[in-house]
């Protein structure tokens, strides 16, 4: 982040960033008509932020492709979102995690992508999955990886390398997100008690999966008959 280059570079003191990005950034990276399918020759990654009753159940299946920046000259990694899926809990009804165990299993097969979930509330539900064949792995939430995922989110936005649908909700919720400096150079995403960062958080942990270089599970294959 911008505060962080001046602190270490320009020995500069400047207070830390309070959102995870702005509108100009977030509008720029509105370049899909809506979800994409799937396409041989892509790694996918599904990430998984699960809430029951106070929070919402996003999966959000994103894809990474090269491509130009914006001055057409550095070929640079650009990271997809294919689809998203939202579960909303309401009073007396939580969200059926059944239906999104459901959603994961189908939809990692169709994109046959690796899974990165939110280890709350998905012990059994993980076990579940890799015993029908799904590549899943939980995300070890640390100060360290916590920071990790704020920032990859973060810096793919800054530098205009993700591509969204024009979805008012996503767009509101990426401008409205915190990137809260936790301890010095340790970020973590965050939100105002009236808002929420699933979706944030959902796509934060696909990117994470994609720009990262090992999966402890490997890819997921499947042949044509299954």
């Amino acid at each position: 982040p911008e505060s962080v280059y001046r602190r270490l570079h320009l020995n500069e003191w400047c207070a830390p960033e309070d959102r995870l990005t702005n509108v100009d950034d977030v509008q720029a990276c509105v370049t899909l008509d809506g979800p994409l399918e799937h396409v041989p020759g892509h790694k996918y990654a599904i990430g998984v932020d699960l809430g029951i009753t106070n929070d919402r159940s996003v999966c959000a299946v994103m894809h990474a492709e090269r491509a130009e920046n914006d001055d057409e000259r550095k070929v640079v990694q650009r990271v997809v979102l294919d689809r998203m899926e939202v579960w909303t809990p309401t009073r007396g009804n939580p969200v059926d995690l059944t239906a999104v165990e459901e959603w994961i299993a189908l939809a990692s097969r169709q994109y046959r992508a690796h899974v990165q979930i939110d280890p709350y509330q998905a012990v059994a539900m993980t076990q579940r999955l890799r015993n029908k064949g799904v590549s899943i792995d939980e995300f070890t939430f640390s100060q360290a990886s916590v920071g990790r995922l704020g920032m990859a989110l973060h810096t793919t936005i800054r530098d205009h390398r993700l591509a969204i649908p024009n979805d008012p909700e996503l767009i509101d919720e990426l401008v409205n997100v915190r990137l809260r400096e936790t301890s010095p150079n340790v970020y973590r995403l965050d939100h105002d008690p009236d808002r929420h960062d699933d979706r944030a958080i959902a796509m934060a942990l696909a990117i994470l999966s994609l720009t990262t270089t090992s999966q402890a599970s490997g890819p997921i294959t499947y042949t044509d008959e299954e």
